[in-house]
């Protein structure tokens, strides 16, 4: 072992740590970041997967990228200005837009090794996709509802991109019904 901070759990000594979904260590402040963190200090070669390493803002990035470089990555607030926008809303710094996107494209071309339907290695051996659209109506409770959150909201150009997203995560949510999930079953079968 090195001699950086003891790892908070018996965890033996690997040469290799993979680590899947690797986009739930986004906060540099809990626990569960700091331990990975720390093993990970201690290991060769670590190795993170996920399909979505951006689940809300840019700087969901920076843990998973200081636990694969931290001689790097060493500033969350100087990754965050460098990267994001960020603005005040009255209690807090709230993260908005990327920013700097080629610069950020170029360093994560170190690191992340990507691969999509288009890829001919990956499409030799996946089945070829079947698409189907299967129109769910809501309620009349349901649809009203639906209507008054997305009418409520006008989508400005300076909007911030998590009060969108929660917008969007609203209408989601509202747009989950028992017939969506019926549909299912029933195409399923």
């Amino acid at each position: 072992r090195s001699t950086h901070e003891p790892i908070p759990y018996d965890f033996p000594p690997v040469q290799t740590l993979i680590l899947d979904e690797s986009h739930h260590l986004k906060n540099p402040h809990s626990k569960q970041s700091q331990a990975i963190f720390q093993i990970a200090k201690q290991t060769p070669r670590v190795y993170e997967l996920t399909a979505t390493p951006i689940k809300k803002t840019v700087d969901d990035l920076f843990m998973q990228l200081r636990i694969l470089d931290p001689h790097t990555f060493t500033s969350y607030w100087g990754f965050v200005n460098t990267f994001a926008t960020t603005y005040n809303n009255g209690f807090t710094t709230t993260i908005g837009k990327a920013k700097n996107t080629v610069a950020l494209k170029t360093i994560l071309a170190r690191y992340i090794l990507a691969r999509n339907y288009d890829d001919p290695d990956v499409a030799r051996t996946l089945p070829p996709t079947i698409s189907s659209v299967i129109r769910v109506p809501l309620s009349p409770t349901e649809r009203t509802t639906y209507d008054r959150v997305r009418k409520s909201y006008h989508f400005a150009n300076n909007m911030p991109a998590t009060a969108a997203s929660q917008i969007i995560n609203e209408l989601r949510r509202l747009a989950r019904t028992s017939q969506k999930l019926e549909a299912l079953v029933s195409l399923l079968e």
